[in-house]
Parts: C-alpha cells; structure tokens; sequence
C-alpha cells in the first residue's frame, strides 16, 4: 500500500497535514482499514475509483468510528458519512464522487465544502 502525505484545507483557509495510505489493488481496497482498532488523528485512507464508477464502502471487519467523506475529482468535499464498526451496510456517495476519504471519526476534522489537496 502506499502512502503520502495530503492536506485538507479548511473553508476559512486553515491547513490540516493528513498521512495518507493509498490502496493500490483492488485486494488493498476490499481490506481498507478493517482489522485496526485505533486510527490516529491525522491519519487516514485516501480510495481512488476510477471515472464513472461509484463510490461505496462498507465497514465489515472494521472496529473503529470512521468519518467517510466523498470527494469529488478536485478534492472538493460533497458529503461526509459516518461509518458504524462492523456495519455490511453499503455507504454511498453523492454523485459525482471520485474518492473517498476516511479518517477516524472522533477527530472530526473533515467537514462539508472542505477541499482535499490530492497528490494523486
């Protein structure tokens, strides 16, 4: 899996450093963040799908509150869902969802209209 660094920019210009894993298979994006029990904040995984497909995830295997946030292809922030540990439940995006951030819920840092700087 590689990882990068990111920055979500606030509406009111603050930056917030993000350490990014970036799955690469498909294999990387099925496991995601299953399996940990705790994400630090600043920590989080950056999912890239490919044009025209859209974007949804689920949280099997997973014990940790996440926050998911949809962007769209310029980092833009289109919606943020709570992902609830354990849950087959399908989470889904808005159109025009490109990809999907996901950060440890209790940090809280990623909001609606906020924008993801992507090195992608």
């Amino acid at each position: 899996m590689q990882r990068q660094s990111g920055v979500i920019i606030k509406r009111d210009g603050r930056q917030i450093d993000l350490d990014l894993y970036v799955p690469q298979t498909m294999q990387e994006m099925q496991i995601g963040l299953s399996g940990r029990d705790y994400i630090p904040n600043g920590v989080g995984m950056l999912f890239v799908f490919p044009p025209g497909l859209e974007p949804s995830i689920w949280m099997r295997n997973t014990y940790v509150m996440l926050n998911i946030a949809f962007l769209d292809q310029n980092g833009k922030v289109l919606a943020v869902k709570v992902g609830i540990p354990h849950s087959t439940r399908n989470v889904k995006g808005p159109a025009g969802s490109r990809y999907v951030l996901e950060t440890a819920h209790i940090w809280g840092a990623v909001d609606l209209g906020d924008t993801v700087a992507l090195a992608v």
